[in-house]
């Protein structure tokens, strides 16, 4: 195999992987779009999402002294009337072995009031999965957790009303197919809550490193390498017997011309 095709088999390989880099879009809300632009307190009505425990209030950006992600839109207030602890969480979905998992939202202090708020994110499987590869991102500077096998995985922060709004994710790797769900919620902090804004649930395969494509042209190169100094012995060692051959050909059958030839099989 010459090495030119070996390296355009390989890139063209990579390029398909590379090819959904950016991935399946399972679920995202920016918000704008529930309950027609409407501010809501104690609001279930959200396209995609269950509440779990507790209430949470849909704002307009400007209403009730809130601001949302980008100074426009709608987002949501964590925690409601009920001032407890309350999750919004996606519907399950479908992530086979090796997928990367990510899920963002962004996140702020309320306005209203100036404290301390703490919120969640995480994730829920259906069964027990290894969650390979956990990367903490944005707000959370790129942590690296490491490995963890689980079927809940959670991580807790906060955030004051002077940081303003931050981008937070969770990153991870399916160790297999299962069932997967996202969630996003607050501490029992008293009303109001911290504000999460532009929920985003994605998935896409592993993309090589540069290092690993290096690992691959030159692994297949190497095989190629293999191939054709194996099919030169062979020729070789063909060629150097034949000769030995002839002395008990001709003692047989005389002068090669006359041996006689096998007849065709039926």
């Amino acid at each position: 195999m010459k090495l030119p095709n070996v390296v355009a088999a390989t890139l063209c390989y990579c390029l398909a992987l590379a090819s959904n880099a950016n991935g399946t879009t399972l679920y995202s809300n920016d918000f704008d779009a529930e309950n027609a632009g409407v501010s809501a307190f104690n609001y279930t009505g959200f396209r995609g999402l269950s509440l779990e425990r507790g209430t949470v209030d849909l704002v307009r950006d400007g209403d009730f002294g809130v601001r949302c992600s980008g100074g426009h839109g709608m987002c949501v207030d964590l925690v409601g009337a009920c001032a407890v602890e309350s999750a919004l969480l996606t519907e399950f979905y479908q992530v086979h072995s090796g997928e990367r998992i990510s899920w963002s939202f962004d996140a702020s202090g309320n306005q209203v009031v100036d404290k301390w708020e703490g919120f969640f994110a995480g994730f829920h499987m259906a069964d027990n999965i290894l969650m390979e590869d956990i990367i903490l991102g944005g707000e959370w500077g790129n942590q690296n957790l490491g490995d963890l096998y689980t079927s809940d995985f959670a991580w807790s922060s906060g955030a004051t009303r002077q940081a303003g709004f931050g981008r937070y994710s969770i990153d991870f790797t399916a160790g297999h197919s299962t069932l997967v769900r996202a969630y996003v919620g607050a501490d029992p902090v008293g009303h109001p809550g911290p504000v999460a804004d532009n929920l985003r649930l994605t998935s896409s395969n592993s993309i090589p490193e540069p290092a690993t494509w290096v690992s691959l042209i030159l692994g297949q190169f190497l095989a190629g390498a293999a191939l054709r100094r194996r099919r030169t012995s062979v020729r070789s060692m063909v060629t150097a017997k034949t000769p030995a051959l002839r002395p008990l050909v001709q003692r047989e059958y005389g002068d090669r011309s006359n041996a006689p030839h096998p007849s065709p099989s039926r």
